[in-house]
């Protein structure tokens, strides 16, 4: 099994293998951040969300170190909402659509008591061959009765206002950035 790096970001790297003909994705914590905390903590949150979750949405979890460094998971083909926006006219995104998609998956996530906390164009993945959104990177992810503050909220001036708006209730904030996402980019 050959592994070729697929991208880059925040603090761990993806990689694309082939395992008996099924495309596989491997997340590995970089170099760079291999003894940080806290990025093993953001990798560790993420296999145990990803392990608690059955949605076809959400990228399966097929496998994790014990030392939980890197995991590997059912890679989902297509772009980023990010990647689109930036190289096509997001007018071919049927923001309907997108809305219709995005609330089935947060309704499953709100079943289950779990808040996304970081949903970003960038986390949002179309994929048009069979014209379905997914959703991915639970690394800031949260139990509702947890609490906590979205990773989201600290590092985009654009939802900065989501976190008022939710009033205290974080359980509000995914469904106040998908009405965003769809208001501000895809209208």
């Amino acid at each position: 099994m050959i592994e070729s790096l697929y991208s880059s970001g925040g603090c761990c790297d993806i990689y694309l293998s082939n395992l008996d003909g099924v495309t596989i994705a491997t997340k590995k914590i970089n170099q760079i951040y291999k003894n940080n905390q806290y990025a093993k903590n953001l990798m560790s949150r993420e296999i145990t969300f990803l392990r608690q979750i059955n949605c076809d949405s959400i990228p399966k979890i097929l496998w994790f170190n014990q030392e939980q460094t890197e995991f590997s998971y059912q890679f989902i083909k297509g772009k980023s909402l990010d990647r689109i926006i930036k190289e096509e006219d997001e007018q071919t995104i049927d923001s309907e659509f997108f809305l219709n998609s995005m609330t089935e998956i947060l309704e499953y996530l709100e079943s289950i008591a779990i808040v996304h906390g970081d949903l970003v164009p960038e986390n949002i993945i179309y994929d048009r061959d069979v014209n379905k959104f997914y959703l991915i990177d639970f690394g800031a992810a949260f139990l509702v009765a947890e609490g906590g503050t979205p990773f989201t909220i600290g590092r985009r001036d654009w939802f900065q206002n989501l976190l008022d708006e939710c009033q205290g209730k974080m359980e509000r904030i995914d469904r106040k950035a998908v009405n965003y996402i769809a208001s501000f980019i895809l209208i």
